[in-house]
Formats: structure tokens, C-alpha cells, sequence
């Protein structure tokens, strides 16, 4: 029997259906979400309000229609072989496309799913014997589970079989921690316009690579300036361009080369600020470290290209090596002229960096 799991309550999802069920305890924030839009949802409503991320704005209301959620959520049921067998453990915010598509998933398939509050090590709720065999998470908390030498931690998510990583882009050094590791990892494309994901890029094990591959039924193009195009089922059969420049194969699998509103001109030269962001994350100055490019003004060069790190700053002689190292990765004019340091970057809900705010709070402004 498919149940929703909120802290010691299981709940049957053929009670959420009943317009009669009265839930009588205590919730945490994440978990009365939940279980509002799963009784909206086995009760037939139609639509459902997202809001966008606000990575590159305000966030904006989108209206989700429940014929496309569950295309969207049969594709992504169907890639990854997810039935009723499985077992969801959900880590997201419901608030959030990913972490309300993760739920639609458990409802539609009828999968028990259990519902958490959202932190930065999800595996610290969970016991070593655990049954849960798929999750979403953001890379923030993928940091927080490989990068804190927590070998429990490691062990508990090894116990999975699926899992997704979504809501932020990583780089190919960054993508490289999930190759020993036991489950299948799938770094999802998308947007809150097309219903979550898109796309998806194996991490490790068989089949690994470099490159999205579309969902069935979504068709990728480009557009004058390379930016992606997407059309299918999901966007109405309407043309969706999006802010990521890409290059896209033979076989329709495609790259992310960079966000165009992430492309600076300095001193009359175009810098992609992810290509310098990936040389950063290379460097082993900064190793375990967090760090994004961006710009300053200035009266010679129009936008003067820095790097903005996380923590405490660094000692001038390893600054000085780590410009020199830089030069290994980018052209001369693609290194960072300064570093500056930050304790802590402005984050989105789900773990994007919010890059214009962190420099606001950073300089003042």
C-alpha cells in the first residue's frame, strides 16, 4: 500500500483522497506543504502555482497544469525504471519544482515517499539500514555529503539506487566525486517553464558522459546566438529559448557552455565567467573551496573580471600561485585580476548561488 511518511505518521494515499481526512499532529513546515498538495492532488486539482528559482531575478508565479506534470513525471519514471517498488525519500523543499515533482512522481506511481524538513546533510535523518532506493538533491547538499569526510554519510547514500542532482550546474572536476560511488547519479537540465528536467546527464558507471540527453518527445535546438532552443509536449509545442549557450551533437545530446547573461566584456573581449568559474574549482589553492567569476566596473576595461571565494582569504603567496596556475586553464586575459572573499555566498532555495546579490553584500551595494 502506497503511504505518505511524515516524521512517525504514516499516512495510505487512499485516506489523502478521501475530501474527509483530517490530519491531527504536528508538522514540520516542508512536510505540511506536502501533504496539502498531496490531498489537492488525489483529489483531482488541475493546477498548481510554482515559482521560479530567482537565480538571474525576482521570482516569478508559474501555473502548472496536471496533464503536463505527469508527462513530465512518467518520462522521468520511465527513464530511470522507477515503479512501485521503489522507495522516494524526499529532501526537497515541496516549495520548489524539484521537490514538488519528486512528490507528484510518488503520487502518480504510487511509491511511498517520506518527507523531510530540507538541510545541508540530509543522510544525518536517516538510519545506516535505511530502504529508500530514490532521492533528488541539489549539489549544496551533495557538498555537504562528499566533502565532509563523513564516511556514515557515504555509506547511507550509497544505499540508494537512483538519484537525481539538479537546481544548479556543476563543473566536470565537481561531477567526477560520483564515480565510485554505488548509485546511479543523473545531473538533471531544466526549468520551472518546462515542468523540471528536460534532460539528463549520467554521472558515473555505464553509459557516463559529458552531454544531456533530451527526454523523449522534447526537441533541442539553437538559435543566431547558440542559445538553447527547447519544443516538445511539455512547452505546448512552443518555441522555449533559454540564457544557455550550448553546443549540440549529431545525436541531440547537447552541452552547457555557459549562461549568456554570464558573459562579461572586458575590455572589449567577451569572457564566459563558467569557464573561468571551472578553471577556479581546478586549482588546488582553493580545493574544498567554493568560488564563482565576476566583475567589477572600471573606467579602462568597461566590467574588470575577479573571483569571489568563499571563506577566509587566502595567504598572498598562495593568491600569487594560484593566478600563475590559473594561466595553465585560460587565456591570459580570462584570469581573474583580484580575489575577494566572502563567509558566506546568497543562496536560492534550492542551492543556487545568487551571483549579483553575493557582490551587493560583498561591496555594500
Amino acid at each position: 500500500m502506497p503511504y505518505l511518511v511524515l516524521g512517525n505518521n504514516n499516512i495510505p494515499f487512499s485516506q489523502l483522497a478521501d475530501s474527509d481526512f483530517l490530519f491531527e499532529g504536528d508538522l514540520s513546515p516542508n512536510q505540511g506543504v506536502a501533504l496539502h498538495v498531496a490531498q489537492q492532488w488525489l483529489q483531482g486539482r488541475q493546477e498548481f502555482t510554482i515559482h521560479t528559482s530567482g537565480s538571474t531575478g525576482t521570482p516569478k508565479p508559474i501555473v502548472w497544469k496536471r496533464k503536463l506534470m505527469e508527462q513530465s513525471a512518467r518520462q522521468t519514471l520511465g527513464v530511470l525504471g522507477i515503479t512501485s517498488a521503489d522507495k522516494i525519500f524526499l529532501c526537497l523543499s515541496v516549495h520548489t519544482a524539484g521537490g514538488l515533482m519528486m512528490l507528484v512522481r510518488a503520487l502518480l506511481a504510487n511509491i511511498p515517499v517520506e518527507v523531510v524538513e530540507p538541510s545541508g546533510n540530509p543522510m544525518e535523518k536517516l538510519s545506516l539500514q535505511h530502504d529508500y532506493t530514490f532521492a533528488s538533491f541539489v549539489p549544496l547538499q551533495m557538498h555537504h555529503i562528499l566533502t565532509g569526510y563523513d564516511m556514515v554519510s557515504v555509506q547511507k547514500l550509497n544505499r540508494f539506487k537512483k538519484i537525481l542532482v539538479g537546481g544548479a550546474t556543476m563543473n566536470n572536476d565537481w561531477a567526477r566525486r560520483f564515480t565510485d560511488l554505488d548509485p546511479e547519479f543523473y545531473h538533471t537540465y531544466g526549468m520551472t517553464e518546462t515542468y523540471t528536467h528536460i534532460a539528463l546527464r549520467k554521472l558515473n558507471g555505464v553509459g557516463a558522459t559529458p552531454r544531456y540527453v533530451p527526454l523523449k518527445s522534447v526537441q533541442v535546438s539553437k538559435d543566431r546566438e547558440e542559445r538553447l532552443v527547447i519544443n516538445g509536449v511539455i512547452t505546448g509545442y512552443a518555441d522555449i529559448v533559454t540564457s544557455d549557450r550550448v553546443r549540440i551533437f549529431p545525436d541531440g545530446s547537447f552541452e552547457i557552455l555557459g549562461r549568456m547573461d554570464n558573459v562579461i566584456n572586458s575590455g572589449g573581449v567577451k569572457i564566459q565567467l563558467e569557464k573561468v568559474e571551472s578553471a577556479l574549482a581546478s586549482l588546488k589553492q582553493l580545493a574544498g573551496r567554493d568560488s564563482f567569476a565576476w566583475y567589477v566596473p572600471d573606467e579602462e576595461l568597461g566590467q574588470k573580471l575577479i573571483a569571489i571565494i568563499k571563506g577566509s582569504p587566502l595567504p598572498a603567496m598562495d593568491e600569487y600561485e594560484a593566478k600563475v596556475d590559473l594561466r595553465s586553464y585560460l587565456e591570459r586575459y580570462e584570469v581573474p585580476k583580484q580575489f575577494f572573499y566572502i563567509a558566506d555566498f546568497v543562496l536560492t532555495d534550492s542551492g543556487k548561488v545568487q551571483r549579483q546579490k553575493t557582490a551587493q553584500v560583498l561591496f555594500g551595494k
